[in-house]
């Protein structure tokens, strides 16, 4: 199919000689469909396995926001507020990890650990937490078999990296 295009342009004035403009026809050029290209298969991230956590925390406060973190990473946590709830706990559901603060009440978090290491072994890893100064701590935290030591403020990049050394 052709295509032709004339202009005429009235300036007002009569009889003068105005310019011609011409052009040549047109003519459409024809549709090439693009080449498909397959798109790149994209490697899935790999997703880290979800643990089963029990957080031991007497803190309201503390508890809400290390529960909000834990989820953020995709884990299922259970929250209990002294030492004795944590024995309970890990006696009556299998853990993958307990992070366990070490000043509660009824129980503090080294004497529970403790126990949980004489009935359990060392199958199951425990993160101390403590807002109190590290080096009062600290090696008696690893003595009662604690696998990783942090200090509060929890943050969620610190909260990570700790649960991925055990």
């Amino acid at each position: 199919m052709m295509h032709s295009a004339s202009l005429a342009v009235n300036t007002g004035q009569e009889k003068q000689d105005l310019p011609t403009i011409m052009s040549k026809p047109m003519q459409p050029k024809p549709m090439q469909p693009k080449p498909m290209q397959p798109k790149p298969i994209q490697p899935k991230p790999i997703q880290p396995k979800s643990l089963r956590i029990l957080l031991a925390e007497d803190n309201f406060f503390d508890q809400q926001i290390a529960r909000k973190m834990f989820k953020m990473l995709g884990h299922q946590v259970d929250i209990v507020k002294n030492g004795i709830e944590a024995l309970d706990a890990a006696e009556r559901k299998a853990y993958d990890l307990i992070v366990m603060d070490i000043q509660m009440p009824l129980m503090n978090g080294i004497e529970a650990a403790k126990c949980i290491r004489k009935s359990q072994g060392n199958a199951l890893k425990i993160i101390f937490v403590t807002s109190s100064e590290p080096s009062i701590y600290r090696d008696l935290c690893f003595e009662a078999g604690g696998n990783e030591f942090l200090t509060k403020p929890l943050t969620i990049s610190k909260l990570d990296a700790a649960m991925k050394q055990v």
